[in-house]
């Protein structure tokens, strides 16, 4: 792993490029240590491609997240007074999802019971039916994205070193950060600080022996589902030869079989927050113990210092052009500038983005608002359906960015590691 010109370049805690691991989760409700879903499977990832993969081979109990589908039990919603779904799924059978690029698959396979699929699976024979969502721009995360705080109105505070149980009873040493989201809830990511070759310092070991490797990921409900907790085991180093499980999709279309949009007309398709207000979680940011640490033990960058001259340009870009408008300091990277003119009913907004640098390839991050149908204030609108936008992206460094109207679906806005 590599990722030139961030603030975690070759960090040894970065997620490798090209992995795969077994993978078991658990779902919390708010102020309970009681599970009530429970899945397992395997994930694998080629985050150089942009490329994720989720087989779930085990999941029972109530599930409120995005994308849930079908739900088997109608007595789920009167349990959480709030939408979800009961899950059962302990015959054997297997649940995939393909991300690739802005593009999220759903396979649902063939039944075989003397030839039953396994994850992993890459004969596209075996394919039942295939679903698909388009999510834009929306691709999968970075290998480094709970190191760094990129991003607007997200926050990263390292926490160093603690001994956790791991697996059951086995204790492990691991180095943890917490990454603040656009909610103000945080994800806990605990990484192996001791591999098996660390003190063996075995040049002939085998590469899986000397990587830092995630080892739990507590994720936030984001206001949209229930608090997950993560473990990751049995990890593996995945090559270019292992392309096939992403590209069983081109094999599937080649035989003559499509893809069904399943959000063409933008409607909503799993549940969404209940109305009144999101779901709370118990992962909510506490201003008491919440302190911006930006760690990632990259051996090459060095946290910037800001100078008193940052500090003056900053205090002047808060300063609207307007003198009748009022100013609001967002966070330390956006203000907002803005008045209401009683004669029209309008508002007359300006927001200013400061210290926002183009990426690797010398484009500007892209950018977008959205637009809320109701009052609540969710993340996604109460029914579930996508979400109205203002998209700013740039095609390359030489052109100024463009504006577009599109939708964002609600799949997109969730951190779910199996979505």
């Amino acid at each position: 792993s590599s990722c030139p010109n961030s603030p975690a370049q070759e960090s040894p805690y970065m997620w490798p490029m090209k992995w795969t691991a077994e993978t078991h989760a658990q779902a919390m409700v708010f102020e309970s240590d009681e599970v009530v879903y429970e899945s397992k499977g395997r994930v694998f990832y080629m985050l150089d491609k942009n490329w994720k993969r989720s087989d779930v081979t085990y999941q029972v109990g109530a599930l409120r997240a995005l994308g849930t589908g079908d739900c088997e039990d109608s007595d789920t919603e009167e349990l959480f007074q709030g939408g979800g779904c009961l899950k059962n799924q302990t015959d054997g059978t297997v649940s995939t999802m393909i991300h690739r690029g802005g593009q999220m698959y759903f396979i649902e396979w063939e039944k075989d019971e003397t030839n039953p699929v396994k994850a992993g699976e890459t004969d596209a024979s075996k394919v039942a039916r295939c679903d698909l969502i388009n999510l834009a721009v929306v691709g999968n995360i970075r290998p480094d994205w709970f190191l760094d705080k990129r991003g607007d109105d997200t926050d990263v505070q390292y926490l160093g070193n603690q001994h956790v149980y791991y697996a059951s009873d086995t204790p492990k040493l691991v180095k943890q950060w917490r990454k603040r989201d656009f909610a103000s809830q945080y994800f806990t990511m605990s990484v192996m600080e001791n591999p098996p070759n660390k003190l063996a310092k075995d040049p002939d070991a085998p590469t899986e022996d000397k990587m830092n490797w995630p080892l739990i990921l507590n994720v936030p409900g984001e206001g949209l589902g229930d608090d997950q907790l993560y473990s990751y085991r049995n990890h593996e180093l995945l090559t270019d030869d292992d392309e096939d499980l992403f590209t069983i999709i081109d094999r599937y279309e080649a035989m003559g079989n499509a893809c069904v949009d399943i959000r063409a007309g933008g409607e909503g398709n799993g549940q969404g927050a209940p109305e009144g207000g999101h779901i709370p979680s118990n992962l909510e940011v506490d201003p008491l113990s919440w302190v911006s640490k930006e760690i990632t033990f990259s051996p090459i960058w060095s946290a910037p210092v800001k100078e008193d001259a940052e500090a003056a340009d900053l205090e002047e870009m808060m300063s609207p052009a307007d003198p009748g408008k009022s100013v609001m300091e967002v966070s330390d990277r956006v203000t907002v500038g803005y008045c209401y003119d009683e004669a029209s009913s309008s508002v007359d907004m300006s927001v200013h983005f400061h210290g926002v640098e183009p990426t690797a390839d010398g484009k500007l991050p892209w950018m977008a608002m959205g637009y809320r149908p109701t009052k609540t204030c969710s993340m996604t609108p109460p029914d579930g359906s996508s979400t109205p936008i203002v998209l700013m992206t740039q095609s390359d460094e030489e052109s100024m960015p463009e504006a577009h109207a599109t939708m964002l679906t609600p799949a997109a806005k969730s951190f779910q590691p199996d979505v």
